[in-house]
């Protein structure tokens, strides 16, 4: 697998599956639509497209994303790999939704908004494009040709083969330490600490477990993603604070895999310096929750089973308020981390 492409449905997860793809097999990555489109929205001509696309193809390893029907064909012939993706409409216009107002690799510049005629594209994909795409598959179905039909598929995938490029290698990772500033409330003093037990949790299947909390208080309106966890109670060990933390938010019994490290950060709003310490837990088997009155009632704490694609575009949605904002900036580079942890076979 040295010349490879990806192609479906916009909104399918294709990049981020490239990008995934990209850093296991360490083969450089070209986006079609980066190659297409300029800053300005205006775009090369087709000559100019088929003549930059024969370039790439000339190299030994190259992994090409992107649809673009008039070159596909192309693409195939030279392939010696095919992801194709063929989720259903309603996921697909789910994805592109998801990615509105957020900075992307694949193209340069931001949507703010779904152009309804893309819109109609997408309805329209699988009774217009994805037949001329199989027509095409179909005269090099000697090739190897992989067909995911929903996110799970590719996340399965993805960590098979990290399983197996990872097999005979010996990633070694120290913990993380981090300390972050508030960047949204000015300091007046901090009149004291909270230790506090957080985890990443994990399953087989490569799905995240994360609470979202919808609030209304000092800090505002806002309903945030976070990972489970709480206050170390006195006397209580580290370990035994997060398997108590997980049972009550998530209602999970967990295998505790590593201690990720410690993320200091600040809520200068209550005066608190908050120490977070990190562990990466795998998923047992879930039972009932234990919820406080408080998290019930005040912050409608809920469960949200995210792949690391959509956890990673959660953190980037809710940071849009300013509680959000400190939230994934102390959560983002461990959430990075726990996914290199696990990409070494652990």
């Amino acid at each position: 697998m040295k010349q490879i492409i990806i192609i479906g449905c916009p909104g399918s997860g294709k990049t981020y599956f490239a990008k995934q793809l990209s850093k296991i097999m360490q083969i450089k990555l070209f986006h079609m639509d980066n190659i297409y489109w300029k800053k300005g929205k205006t775009h090369i001509s087709r000559e100019e497209l088929v003549c930059t696309v024969d370039e790439i193809m000339s190299q030994s390893e190259w992994i090409l994303d992107g649809n673009y029907i008039s070159t596909i064909e192309q693409r195939i012939k030279d392939a010696d790999t095919i992801f194709l993706f063929d989720y259903t409409t309603k996921d697909c216009l789910e994805g592109v939704k998801s990615r509105i107002g957020v900075k992307r690799d694949d193209i340069p510049w931001i949507e703010t908004k779904l152009d309804p005629d893309f819109e109609k594209w997408i309805v329209d994909f699988r009774k217009d494009t994805l037949p001329e795409i199989e027509k095409i598959l179909e005269r090099y179905k000697y090739k190897t040709i992989i067909r995911f039909t929903c996110r799970k598929d590719k996340e399965k995938y993805l960590m098979k083969l990290k399983r197996n490029v990872n097999k005979n290698i010996t990633i070694h990772t120290t913990e993380l330490n981090i300390e972050l500033q508030d960047d949204q409330w000015q300091m007046e003093y901090i009149d004291h600490n909270r230790n506090i037990a957080r985890a990443i949790v994990y399953d087989e299947d490569g799905n995240f477990y994360f609470v979202r909390a919808e609030r209304n208080d000092d800090f505002g309106q806002a309903t945030i993603i976070e990972t489970a966890g709480g206050g170390v109670e006195e006397g209580e060990e580290l370990q035994d604070a997060i398997k108590r933390e997980l049972k009550e938010e998530l209602g999970v019994k967990v295998d505790v895999i590593c201690k990720i490290g410690v993320v200091s950060d600040y809520y200068n709003l209550i005066h608190r310096h908050n120490i977070n310490n990190y562990f990466l837990c795998k998923v047992e088997f879930f039972g009932e929750k234990e919820l406080t009155e408080d998290e019930r009632n005040n912050f409608h704490l809920s469960t949200l089973k995210l792949s690391y694609e959509e956890a990673i575009r959660e953190y980037e949605y809710r940071s849009n308020t300013r509680l959000g904002k400190l939230v994934a900036n102390r959560e983002l580079p461990v959430l990075y981390r726990a996914e290199e942890i696990i990409d070494s076979g652990v």
